[in-house]
C-alpha cells in the first residue's frame, strides 16, 4: 500500500473539478487505475487514504475524500466531517457523498456526527451539515432542518431550505410554520408516500425529481413523466398509490 500511495491518485480518466457539477459523480474506481487498485484493498487501504485527507495538495486531498465513498467505514466519519468545510468545492461534495455511503451501513454514527456539526458555533460548518442532511434523505432529520430555518446565517437557512425540498419533495419556503404543519400531518407516513404525493406538485422540477427517485427506489414504473398532462400524471400517481397499498408498504416494511 505504501508503494501504491506514492503514485496516488495516479493517471486519471475524469477531471475532479467536475465532481461538483456531475450528478451523481462517477465511482472513484472508475476514475483511474491507481484509484481502482486502492478501492479494491478495502479496509487495508483505509488508514493510507485517511492520511491523504490532510494533504496540502488539493488534488490529492480531494481524490482521497472521493475514494472514501467506496471505503464506507465508521473510522472515516470524523475526518469526512472536517472535509465538509474544505476550501475546494469538489472536495466538499465528495465528502458529502462519502458520508452518505457510510450512512448506509452506519446510519446512527453518521447522524450523530452530522448533528454535532449542525449545532456548532461556526456557520460554515452548520451550512455544510444541513447540506449533508439533505443528501442523507433521512425523514427523521426534517425537524432539525426546520429548526435551521431560524438560523441567523443566510447560508445556513438557504442550505436548510434546499435540503428540506430534497428530503420531502415539497416546498413551503423559508417560513418554518407551514413546514411544521406539514410535518405534523406527514411524519407518520413513509417517505415513499411523500414521493408519490409530489408526483402532482405544481413545480415541475420537484415532481420530476420525485418521479425519478420513486422509480429508482420502488423499481416500479407506471408510465409517469413530469411533463404529462395533469390528468395523466394523476392516473400514474393513483397507480403508485394502489401499488403502495397492495404491495409496496409490506415490501418496504420487510426491508426496514
Amino acid at each position: 500500500m505504501r508503494a501504491l500511495m506514492v503514485h496516488f491518485p495516479g493517471p486519471l480518466t475524469f477531471e475532479r473539478s467536475r465532481i461538483a457539477i456531475t450528478t451523481p459523480p462517477p465511482r472513484p474506481s472508475e476514475c483511474g487505475p491507481i484509484l481502482r487498485l486502492v478501492t479494491r484493498e478495502r479496509k487495508v487501504a483505509l488508514p493510507f487514504v485517511l492520511e491523504k485527507l490532510s494533504d496540502p495538495d488539493t488534488e490529492t486531498r480531494g481524490w482521497a475524500t472521493h475514494v472514501l465513498s467506496e471505503l464506507p467505514y465508521p473510522e472515516a466519519i470524523p475526518p469526512l466531517l472536517l472535509r465538509l468545510r474544505d476550501v475546494d468545492l469538489s472536495t466538499r461534495v465528495s465528502a458529502a457523498y462519502a458520508l452518505v455511503a457510510v450512512a448506509r451501513l452506519y446510519p446512527e454514527e453518521v447522524r450523530a456526527g452530522v448533528l454535532a456539526v449542525a449545532h456548532g458555533a461556526d456557520p460554515i460548518d452548520r451550512a455544510a451539515a444541513t447540506r449533508v442532511m439533505g443528501e442523507l434523505r433521512e425523514p427523521s432529520l426534517v425537524p432539525e432542518l426546520v429548526r435551521a430555518l431560524a438560523d441567523g446565517d443566510e447560508a445556513v437557512v438557504a442550505s436548510a431550505h434546499a435540503s428540506l425540498v430534497l428530503v420531502t419533495r415539497q416546498d413551503f419556503g423559508l417560513d418554518a410554520r407551514p413546514w411544521l404543519r406539514w410535518w405534523e400531518l406527514s411524519s407518520s407516513r413513509s417517505r415513499i408516500e411523500w414521493l408519490i404525493d409530489a408526483l402532482t406538485h405544481e413545480v415541475s422540477e420537484i415532481r420530476r425529481a420525485a418521479g425519478e427517485e420513486l422509480r429508482a427506489t420502488s423499481k416500479e414504473y407506471f408510465g409517469y413523466a413530469s411533463d404529462l398532462p395533469q390528468r395523466d400524471r394523476e392516473r400514474a400517481q393513483q397507480r403508485y398509490r394502489d401499488w403502495w397499498v397492495t404491495e409496496g408498504r409490506a415490501r418496504f416494511r420487510r426491508k426496514g
